[in-house]
Order: structure tokens, then sequence, then C-alpha cells
């Protein structure tokens, strides 16, 4: 039975082309992390941001800060999360605790501009009858960010199973994934990889990369 579910491990990869890395963290940092943090980077103070995937309330949501930063930061930190957000939420999602550190700038006139960035990401369920098959695919998916929130424009997948039932799985897991407010981005590019890990067989995906769905031309 254990060497069956060792030859059965789904794997999921996200090779995003955002220039943005994953927000997940695990652990707390301390106040002390953040002042070395915002004194080793370029950006005038660093906040660590805390709360909860399709949190019901404001107060799911906490902000610590560097002592570079003022309460003036912390509440610019704190509206990056639409709290209200919870449409197309599932239970990997619901409910889920996230802390993530954001860099921020301090403008002239003592505003605060936040650094835009992913928050977080949900990986894709994998087709249940594409597990049966043992099918792998490789998606590539352009979206729109608007406002923190992504809009998926098209996707594109090579696979040796279903190609609508791939790009189903990784269009939804891609109108999940949270970002800061504050951003606002077109045709946003990035690949999704869907395999089935043998024991000792690192493989994902195809081997064939997808092309990229065009970006609609504004009207």
């Amino acid at each position: 039975m254990i060497e069956l579910l060792l030859a059965t491990v789904l794997l999921f990869q996200d090779k995003p082309d955002d220039g943005i890395a994953n927000g997940n963290f695990d652990s707390v940092e301390a106040e002390a992390t953040l002042d070395e943090r915002a004194a080793d980077s370029d950006a005038d103070a660093v906040c660590e941001l805390q709360f909860i995937v399709g949190a019901r309330r404001a107060d799911q949501i906490s902000v610590r800060c560097s002592a570079s930063a003022d309460a003036a930061a912390e509440a610019v930190i704190a509206e990056q999360v639409d709290w209200r957000r919870r449409h197309n939420l599932d239970e990997f999602s619901r409910e889920r605790g996230i802390s993530v550190t954001l860099e921020l700038d301090q403008e002239a006139d003592g505003g605060w501009l936040v650094r835009r960035k992913r928050l977080f990401s949900v990986p894709p369920n994998y087709p249940p009858r594409e597990i049966a098959r043992a099918a792998t695919a490789n998606c590539r998916i352009r979206y729109d960010v608007a406002a923190g929130q992504p809009d998926v424009l098209d996707v594109n997948c090579i696979t040796d199973g279903s190609e609508r039932a791939f790009a189903r799985a990784a269009r939804n897991a891609v109108e999940r994934w949270i970002y800061t407010r504050n951003y606002n981005r077109r045709c946003v590019l990035v690949t999704l990889e869907f395999g089935i890990q043998d024991p000792g067989d690192a493989r994902y995906g195809t081997v064939y990369t997808p092309e990229d769905p065009p970006c609609p031309e504004e009207g």
C-alpha cells in the first residue's frame, strides 16, 4: 500500500514570470529581524503582514513594521488585503493563515508606497480523471491583475491527457491568487506544471513548452 501511494504522488510546480516571489511564509519574523531587513534593503521600511485568506473581519489582519515605519505605514500595509474577498475559495485556501513581508518607500510628502507583490498562491486541483490516466501537462497562463485580483485571459496547455481539463484547473487556481491591492498589470505570464512522480523520478509535467497565449490588444 505504501509503495502504491509513493508511486502516485502528485506534483505541482509554479514557474512565475511576473518577477514576484511566492509570498507564503510559515514562521513569524521578530521585530529585530524586520529592522535588519530594512537596513539591508533599499526600501525605507519593511513590514510583516499577517492575514487569514477569506477573512470575515478586518481584525483578522495584523501588521508589524520595522522601527523606520510609522502608524501611517502600518495603515497602508493593512489596506493591501481585501478581507471582504471570499469568492472562488476552496478548502485549501479558505481560513489559511498567511504571513508575508512587504517593503515600503517613503515619498517626499511623508506618504508611503507599498511595493507590489503576490501575497498568496494556491496550487491547481489535479483533474481526477487525469490522475487515473497518469496524465501530465504544462500550462501557460496569461492574465491581467487589477486592484490585486487576477483575471485569466487565456490558457495554453500541452498534455497527454485532456487539454480542457488541465486548462480549467490552471484557470481556477490563478483566479484564487491574491496580490496587493495596489497591483495593476496587464498580460502577466505564468507556467503551471502538472506531473506524477514515481520513486526516484523528479520529472514535472511534459517535456514540451506550450506557446504563450496572445495578449489582447487594447480597444
